[in-house]
């Protein structure tokens, strides 16, 4: 499978950012996947707020421009965050968005949050694999016409590190889904809980009753979160047993869900390469000089390609063992980890 290289060093204005990215698009063959009229949804990462190594915008503008000289409609995407920060909802992700640069006037296309104003739009596509029968992906998502992946390579504490596997993985869940990645779990009320019924409400298959705290009924819940998702005091927590390579393979299982079925191609920027996700509210400084994009439209061969480009010994800082995202990526069927690169 061929991974494009196209790296920083410029010496005159035909080797700039801009017309490289271009020319990435069109090895690409984008113009072939794309229909007049066609929505193609930009899947990106905003960063936090406080964050400063995030994907740039001025970079997501050259793909934007591209898509529409091909005759497609884009627009930037991302679902709400699980954990509480600037992204949990819709109003809040947009105005994280806002203040980190992500607007029209720069990257020249609409913000969309992929699944809604609280997080819980979404459409359960069918996988039948090891660990979910069903995943949960975000609306918008779901429904585009082609899914660009725009990742920023750095490393995660969670998962070793983070590119087009976690971004299109992780990052297009709702929700709840991202709460059946990250734990089997077991919802608890603690003593924020004010038994408001928000929860028993909710609940898809009635396993929550509800005195002085909400209880759960174990035998009942099958672990989707909505509780989680719909607690408006926090209240619901969860215990979690599962490894980092369970939760590895089970943004694989996501990634393949998202990918099902639908037109694709994936970009990884090579670049402000940090031990942290773009989650953090700050930025460590980068553990490689920037290297460039690598594209492909293969994720399993562009994050083994992105791997080998950082080197593996620049990614000491985690003990995860991140292989799992090639390894059971590759089984399932998400690619290749074979891969030819080719600069450009």
């Amino acid at each position: 499978m061929k991974v494009y290289l196209a790296r920083f060093k410029a010496k005159s204005r035909d080797e700039n950012m801009h017309n490289k990215i271009s020319r990435l698009c069109d090895l690409l063959k984008l113009e072939e996947k794309i229909e007049e009229g066609d929505l193609v949804a930009l899947k990106v990462h905003f960063g936090e707020l406080g964050n400063t190594t995030f994907l740039r915008p001025v970079y997501v503008r050259a793909i934007v421009d591209r898509i529409r000289d091909y005759g497609g409609k884009p627009f930037l995407t991302d679902a709400n965050t699980l954990y509480r920060g600037m992204r949990s909802n819709a109003v809040d992700h947009l105005n994280c968005a806002i203040r980190n640069g992500f607007v029209p006037e720069v990257v020249g296309c609409p913000v969309i949050i992929a699944d809604g104003l609280r997080g819980n739009e979404r459409r359960e596509i069918e996988v039948n694999l090891k660990h979910f029968r069903k995943v949960r992906v975000a609306s918008a998502i779901a429904e585009s016409d082609l899914l660009i992946g725009l990742s920023h390579f750095k490393g995660h504490a969670m998962t070793g590190i983070g590119g087009t596997l976690k971004n299109i993985g992780m990052g297009s869940g709702d929700r709840a889904g991202k709460q059946q990645m990250h734990a089997n779990i077991k919802p608890y009320a603690n003593e924020k809980c004010i038994a408001c019924g928000i929860c028993a409400a909710n609940c898809p298959v009635h396993a929550i009753t509800v005195r002085e705290r909400a209880v759960v009924d174990y035998n009942i819940c099958i672990g989707c979160g909505e509780c989680i998702t719909a607690c408006p005091q926090r209240a619901m927590r969860t215990e979690s047993n599962q490894t980092n390579e369970t939760l590895i393979e089970k943004i694989d299982e996501y990634a393949y869900g998202v990918l099902k079925d639908k037109k694709y191609a994936f970009f990884n920027f090579l670049m402000d390469i940090t031990p942290h996700c773009d989650c953090v509210p700050w930025s460590d400084h980068s553990v490689v000089k920037d290297i460039g994009i690598a594209a492909s439209n293969d994720p399993i061969a562009l994050e083994k390609a992105s791997i080998d480009l950082v080197g593996e010994e620049n990614l000491k800082f985690t003990s995860v063992n991140y292989r799992v995202f090639i390894e059971y990526g590759e089984k399932i069927g998400l690619g290749t980890s074979k891969y030819e690169l080719i600069e450009c």
